[in-house]
């Protein structure tokens, strides 16, 4: 069990102690199911109520939090505060450089002998992974794949033919990367499959939540920029470009094609169109439709995804329709309700 005094992990976090720095911290706990031994996180001074006659060992808080008889942490970001506390006493687990026996690796393959290979694994021809990488159990590495340094790919991921990830890479359980994008011509007569030859490529410190999708190319790649990080069931077309450090939620859909800038933030289920362009730092809300171009930085919302703002002022409209009819059947004496009407 690691533990750590109050001032020590101040000094880790960047913060000030107000009261006793020599207590010992053991954990971190949610706020509402604390232990004596242990560090919480107060996001919200609402919050403060749930530690009132609670023993704890510490509280990390901003420097404006109201919060009497408990000893503080004051930082200026509790948040990423929170987040080196939670490596601390959580660091990421390390797997031990080996080939289990029961896994297979093809002539021409190059693995690293520093990388980890777990049970039932598979690694085809021509395909090369990384030192302190590590492939946990029944993951399928297609021919001439190739997977950076100390990346972690938990069980039953399937990486295709050709795709390449950098370094530090995380793809939970369940992600398929390089499935064929979904490429059809119909010739008056059946649907003929388009054959799609391109790869995906995962630059560096890139995460893919469980069971989500990157289709490989038609021709060409499908890129997803360093730093990005990708929610469970979410769905990225073939040709689909993302930039650096965009957040894409869960349940996402991005159609083909599309052109998707850095820092991107997509809310849950949204859903693009092909060919679309969203541009740098734009922000699109949950359950969003995006038909049209986004521009850099724009807030858009609803469906179809219009200016946030917009689209506020047109629900709050839509709540006084009703007043309003009322309001223009009495001025002019109209009474043509639907029910009337059929």
């Amino acid at each position: 069990m690691n533990m750590i005094s109050v001032g020590d992990l101040a000094e880790l976090i960047e913060g000030k102690v107000e009261g006793d720095s020599s207590r010992l911290i053991s954990s971190v706990r949610p706020i509402d199911d604390p232990e004596p031994d242990s560090v919480v996180y107060l996001e919200k001074q609402k919050d403060a109520a749930k530690l009132e006659g609670r023993e704890i060992a510490a509280v990390i808080c901003t420097p404006a939090a109201q919060i009497p008889n408990q000893t503080l942490i004051r930082v200026v970001n509790p948040k990423l505060a929170f987040l080196k506390a939670l490596r601390y006493f959580h660091p990421q687990r390390k797997f031990e450089p080996g080939v289990h026996k029961s896994a297979v690796i093809s002539e021409g393959a190059s693995v690293s002998s520093g990388a980890h290979i777990g049970p039932n694994c598979y690694i085809g021809a021509g395909a090369a992974v990384g030192d302190g990488t590590a492939l946990r159990a029944n993951v399928f590495v297609g021919d001439d794949v190739k997977i950076g340094e100390n990346c972690l790919i938990n069980p039953n991921v399937s990486i295709l033919d050709g795709c390449e990830l950098g370094d530090r890479v995380i793809l939970h359980s369940g992600v398929v990367i390089g499935a064929d994008g979904f490429g059809f011509v119909f010739d008056g007569k059946e649907h003929l499959k388009v054959p799609q030859v391109g790869i995906v490529i995962l630059e560096d410190d890139v995460e893919i939540g469980a069971n989500s999708a990157v289709d490989r190319a038609t021709l060409g790649t499908t890129r997803i920029g360093k730093g990005t990080k990708i929610d469970n069931l979410v769905q990225i077309g073939h040709n689909v470009r993302v930039g650096k450090n965009s957040i894409i939620c869960g349940q996402v859909g991005v159609s083909g094609s599309c052109d998707i800038g850095a820092g991107v933030i997509m809310g849950g289920q949204v859903g693009l169109s092909d060919h679309m362009k969203i541009g740098d730092g734009a922000i699109l809300g949950g359950r969003s439709g995006v038909i049209t171009d986004v521009p850099a930085g724009a807030f858009y919302s609803g469906f179809p995804a219009a200016p946030h703002r917009t689209v506020m002022k047109m629900h709050s409209a839509m709540k006084r329709l009703p007043e309003l009819i009322e309001k223009m059947e009495k001025s002019t004496g109209a009474k043509g309700t639907v029910e009337e009407e059929k």
